[in-house]
């Protein structure tokens, strides 16, 4: 007659080892609002710079504009020429 093996109570059972180790982002830190970069303020009393400032912020809209189109340019070349062929 064979011999019944116990079976280990839960309690005894060894923990088995996980592959994984658990990340948990609760932990990581958010950042505040008022933690913004602090910069220093430059005087214009003229408002010399403050044109200057905004021609840049205009010509950088009118660049990523052209870049745009000659984008679609060259696709819209690149389709007609495959289609000729």
């Amino acid at each position: 007659m064979p011999v019944k093996q116990e079976r280990l109570r839960t309690q005894e059972r060894p923990a088995p080892t996980p592959a994984l180790r658990k990340v948990q982002f609760g932990t990581i830190l958010k950042k505040k609002p008022d933690s913004r970069a602090n910069y220093p303020l430059l005087p214009d009393p003229q408002g010399q710079y403050a044109a200057i400032a905004a021609r840049i912020i205009e010509r950088s809209a009118q660049v990523e504009a052209l870049v745009g189109a000659l984008d679609v340019d060259k696709s819209e070349l690149k389709t007609l020429v495959l289609c000729a062929s």
